[in-house]
């Protein structure tokens, strides 16, 4: 659906006069407006397209939208939502870290912007995916089968977040080439504000420089290597288990047949732990294949959460890598 806007002279010269709260919420706009797409245009660097007379990537209304409008829809709609999760949402948007829109039909929609890497090694058939991290209290906690990547606040250049997901992930960014971009947007709804969410991530699609062999050896180097215990308990431990049970890939394909830890164990030989830049957090990593990935999501006996208290992690290299 179109909609065209007429200004006419004469009443966009009534609105620019005098020192009217009108004239000011204009200028406001405007101002925000400009500065926000000066800041998109500087930022646009290979490998996203360059902009033209009919495209400028990353400078769609959610992107330009001054944050008074996002603060102004909050309070209009705070009855709909708890007052914790109201607190929380408030947060996300005086950070810049959603935007919300009113749609066509008047309801709520939240906007959130990501930056991801899609990193592919094509002699394996296999797509570095993130499954989990280990926090501060020691613990694994749960994960979804995701893209390495960040969300992206409003105001930052796009380039920017793209330097932070590949500084995040350490040496192995060395190891990879980025050869092209897209972007991939999808609406679905929020379980924790339950509220309408559209998602904008810019995905970046890159491949290895080197062999698998030559990329374990480096990641060894800086490493502890464990092995998974062939045979174990389940117990509630410092190393708790995680489930991912939804995935940023294209296929959906189901899976063959019945998947056990052993599966798991060939399938996914070893992860990468790569920690955070502050704190005591790590990130776990592995290479999977879509069949691994597909069957994983299909299972439902928490083969996963099985196969990874099978691992035995070691905390006490500070090198920056391990390999699991």
């Amino acid at each position: 659906e179109c909609q065209i806007m007429v200004i006419t002279l004469d009443g966009f010269l009534k609105v620019l006069g005098g020192d009217s709260d009108l004239r000011r919420a204009v200028s406001h706009a405007t101002r925000n407006y400009g500065q926000n797409f000066f800041t998109r245009l500087i930022g646009l660097k290979p490998p996203t397209p360059w902009p033209s007379d009919v495209s400028v990537s990353f400078a769609d209304s959610p992107d330009l939208m001054a944050p008074d409008v996002s603060r102004g829809l909050l309070k209009r709609f705070q009855r709909r939502l708890a007052a914790d999760k109201y607190d929380e949402l408030a947060e996300e948007v005086n950070t810049g870290h959603c935007v919300l829109r009113e749609n066509a039909d008047g309801v709520l929609e939240r906007v959130v912007f990501l930056v991801a890497f899609r990193i592919e090694d094509r002699a394996h058939g296999t797509t570095l995916t993130q499954l989990g991290f280990l926090g501060e209290d020691g613990r694994v906690k749960s994960s979804r089968l995701e893209l390495p990547g960040t969300k992206r606040s409003r105001d930052e250049p796009t380039d920017e977040a793209r330097a932070r997901v590949l500084s995040n992930l350490s040496i192995l960014a060395k190891y990879i080439q980025v050869e092209s971009f897209e972007e991939v947007v999808w609406l679905e709804n929020s379980a924790k504000y339950d509220v309408s969410t559209q998602y904008r991530r810019a995905e970046h699609h890159a491949t290895l420089l080197t062999d698998m062999r030559s990329l374990d050896k480096a990641m060894q180097v800086a490493a502890h290597v464990a092995k998974p215990r062939k045979c174990f308990t389940k117990k509630n431990s410092a190393n708790a288990s995680f489930i991912s049970k939804t995935a940023l890939f294209h296929s959906t394909s189901k899976s063959f047949k019945k998947l056990d830890v052993l599966d798991l164990q060939q399938d996914i030989p070893m992860a990468y732990v790569i920690p955070k830049h502050e704190g005591r957090e790590v990130v776990f990593y592995g290479w999977l294949s879509d069949k691994t990935r597909n069957r994983i999501l299909d299972d439902n006996e928490g083969v996963l959460e099985n196969y990874l208290e099978s691992l035995v992690y070691q905390e006490q290299n500070p090198k920056p890598c391990f390999r699991i």
